[in-house]
């Protein structure tokens, strides 16, 4: 089990109130087998006051990082390889039927899954916009990041 060290913790809940801007997802794409493979690399959430926050899973980990230093044009150049169906394309997403409820909304809270005292779970985030869409955002093996909203319960 991963734990987020106190320096995420500090950086997750800093963007806690600033309003969602547009986001975008950048996404490992390998055509070269019969069935096109697709692996979201990063979620980028820009907010209006020009902070990003960057979700990331590495490939091998089980693990949500939040880098702050990706170079996504460099990431995007190094990922073609020259005469294959391969490469990292960037998408933005904020038109999409899922984020378009929550861009020009406030982060109300970013709610993490606890483990003990002092202890929170490295494989979930909460992202609270607005009490009808909290979006759920995990580490996946063979998708990347898992995004999608939590169901309100039944009555």
């Amino acid at each position: 089990m991963a734990y987020y060290t106190h320096e995420e913790l500090l950086h997750l809940k800093s963007f806690e109130g600033e309003v969602l801007d547009h986001v975008q997802y950048y996404v490992w794409v390998n055509g070269v087998q019969e069935e096109i493979i697709t692996f979201t690399l990063w979620a980028a959430l820009h907010f209006r006051d020009g902070a990003v926050l960057t979700l990331h899973t590495p490939e091998d980990s089980r693990r949500l990082t939040f880098p702050t230093d990706v170079d996504y044009d460099k990431e995007m150049a190094e990922a073609v390889i020259p005469g294959q169906r391969v490469g990292l394309m960037q998408h933005d997403v904020s038109g999409s039927e899922f984020w378009r409820p929550v861009i020009g909304r406030p982060l109300q809270a970013i709610e993490l899954e606890r483990e003990g005292e002092q202890l929170y779970s490295a494989d979930i985030l909460l992202l609270n916009f607005i009490p009808e869409r909290q979006i759920i955002v995990e580490p996946d093996a063979e998708e990347g990041l898992n995004i999608y909203i939590e169901q309100p319960p039944l009555s």
